[in-house]
């Protein structure tokens, strides 16, 4: 006797997609904190309002992608980085198609 199989397997594409556009936008979100303020407190108040921005872009493309299949490749890298920054506008129209 087994387990029944279900169809739903986590979808591991979206997830690294997801992860290593976090790590970049980390990193551009560093660089514009370290740009944009004088004294620390500003530095570190602009770095983490962008990453809590683009943390909750991840998860809110993530959510929209989940169903996307498919190998790895740097043009979706790159828009998955585009997408983090611009989560509002893919997200609502995500939510009007559905």
């Amino acid at each position: 006797m087994s387990l029944p199989k279900t169809s739903q397997q986590p979808n591991f594409t979206a997830l690294v997609y997801a992860c290593v556009s976090t790590i970049f936008a980390l990193i551009i979100s560093l660089c514009i904190g370290v740009m944009c303020g004088d004294t620390y407190r500003q530095r570190a108040t602009i770095y983490s309002v962008l990453l809590l921005w683009n943390c909750c872009g991840a998860v809110a493309i993530y959510f929209c992608t989940q169903k996307e299949s498919g190998s790895i490749t740097v043009k979706k890298l790159i828009l998955w980085i585009i997408a983090l920054w611009l989560w509002p506008i893919f997200f609502l129209r995500y939510r009007k198609r559905s």
